[in-house]
């Protein structure tokens, strides 16, 4: 009954039915008169809305939900059923991270029930099955949102192969069947397209031991057909197996659990033109997670801009022991590899504070060395030789480039501001040897001068803020010129 102004066959209902106007008011109303206020979590299925959109979903103070299921990345599977495309994958899901990154929460899933199991389309369900499944599961568990593992996607359930049409409940399949059968399309080829995007292939009972219909149902039939792959995929065998999928989500799950970097930390794209790995950074104020992972069937080559040690590496889905490496730029990954990485900059910066320290010490002996002051018969002051002048200004300079790279490297910072105070106090030193006859008489401008007790710094649990405060003052404060 539906407008069919092109004369189709079948019209969609979808454009009569989803996200039409009036819906927000009635959500609003909806929200009002039943869960408002209250103490529940509500997640809606909203297929149509886009990224730019889903703020006025899920907003904190006037969403509708808490969150909504989104399917831009579901619905790539139509387009792209044999290979996987890693780019617009990466495309979307981070468009969707960004756009609730402040106001709002993302329902992350990568399957459902309307959609083939993805080790079957994206991945590799055969010598690659246990590789790609923790794969995926890495990619989409530790980002920003709640996490949803459908049924049987946590021990890596794969599509089903019936061998009549009559073994399919799905209406959709059935439809498709007949109508293309009717076409002339063969009986092998159309059931080798159910095979491949059927919505069965995601409904077949959960496959909980090796016994009578998977340990599902006591049933001598079960109402759709058990895979037969449930006699070795099955959640009893894989929870005493310590390298099973199953146990994969369980460690995922522990990570974020130990680890509010995966909760609140900010998500960034790295390698974004990558077309083979799917990296990403979660960001906080005192740690830095790298999340990497290979999601093709052949070896994958990268470098990044950070460097990364074995010491950081808290998870991995390799057997073998990754080699030992330290501060590691360029990266080979065997297919379907993972590792993630945290890097806690509080203890890597306690040790650039410790070099710090030993700057701010040395600034102090050219504070005492400039500030000695002797007196000329006449009382009068005396400006620096030329020799100790040419040395401050070398350390001006040098302070203002630290300055101008002073976000960008702060051990090397570190290093060559120590260098450059040491240098500068020695020629200053010398200076005074052989200038000891004439009277001399120096101040520091005391303005923003750093700390003189550097004791009483509390390095280890200084905020990151102050820290770069005090080092700027530092770097300031040495390139002053003195009088």
């Amino acid at each position: 009954d539906l407008p069919n102004p092109k004369q189709l066959e079948f019209v969609s209902s979808f454009d009569y039915h989803m996200n039409v106007e009036g819906i927000e008011e009635f959500l609003t109303e909806f929200k009002r008169e039943t869960y408002g206020g209250r103490d529940v979590v509500t997640v809606g299925e909203a297929n149509g809305v886009d990224a730019d959109q889903a703020v006025d979903w899920v907003d904190e103070e006037d969403g509708k939900f808490n969150m909504i299921f989104q399917f831009e990345v579901t619905n790539l599977w139509d387009k792209t059923l044999s290979t996987l495309n890693v780019l617009p994958v990466k495309r979307i899901l981070t468009r969707w991270q960004k756009s609730l990154e402040k106001t709002g929460w993302n329902a992350v899933f990568l399957e459902n029930h309307d959609k083939p199991r993805i080790v079957s389309t994206w991945g590799n369900d055969k010598e690659h099955w246990r590789d790609c499944a923790t794969s995926f599961a890495t990619v989409y568990m530790l980002m920003m949102g709640t996490p949803f593992i459908y049924e049987g996607q946590e021990i890596g359930m794969t599509n089903v192969r019936f061998p009549s049409i009559s073994d399919y409940p799905d209406v959709a399949a059935r439809n498709f069947y007949n109508l293309e059968l009717a076409k002339g399309i063969d009986h092998n080829e159309l059931m080798e397209m159910i095979y491949m995007t059927g919505r069965d292939n995601a409904r077949t009972p959960m496959q909980w031991d090796d016994s009578l219909n998977a340990g599902f149902s006591t049933a001598q039939q079960a109402w759709i057909g058990i895979n037969p792959n449930y006699v070795h995929i099955n959640v009893a065998q894989q929870e005493k197996d310590e390298h099973s999928i199953l146990n994969f989500y369980k460690r995922l799950t522990r990570l974020r659990k130990e680890n509010d970097i995966f909760i609140y930390g900010i998500y960034d794209l790295i390698l974004s033109n990558h077309k083979q790995i799917y990296g990403y950074t979660r960001t906080s104020d005192t740690k830095r997670a790298y999340v990497l992972t290979n999601l093709t069937d052949r070896v994958a080559q990268f470098t990044l801009y950070q460097g990364l040690s074995s010491s950081q590496l808290v998870l991995t889905n390799l057997l073998e022991p990754i080699p030992e490496h330290k501060n590691e730029k360029s990266f080979k990954f065997h297919p379907y590899e993972i590792r993630v990485y945290i890097i806690d900059y509080k203890k890597k910066e306690l040790h650039h504070l410790q070099k710090e320290k030993h700057a701010i010490d040395q600034s102090k002996n050219i504070q005492s060395t400039l500030s000695t002051e002797t007196k000329r018969k006449d009382d009068t002051s005396e400006s620096l030789t030329k020799r100790q002048t040419v040395a401050l200004q070398k350390l001006e300079q040098m302070s203002h480039n630290l300055l101008l790279q002073s976000e960008q490297n702060q051990n090397d910072i570190i290093s060559a501001l120590t260098e450059a105070t040491a240098k500068a106090l020695s020629e200053i030193e010398t200076s005074k040897q052989q200038t000891k006859h004439k009277s001399t008489s120096v101040e520091i401008d005391q303005e923003n001068v750093v700390p003189a007790d550097s004791s009483e710094i509390d390095l280890e649990n200084e905020p990151i803020y102050k820290k770069r405060e005090r080092q700027r003052s530092l770097v300031l404060h040495l390139g002053k010129k003195y009088h």
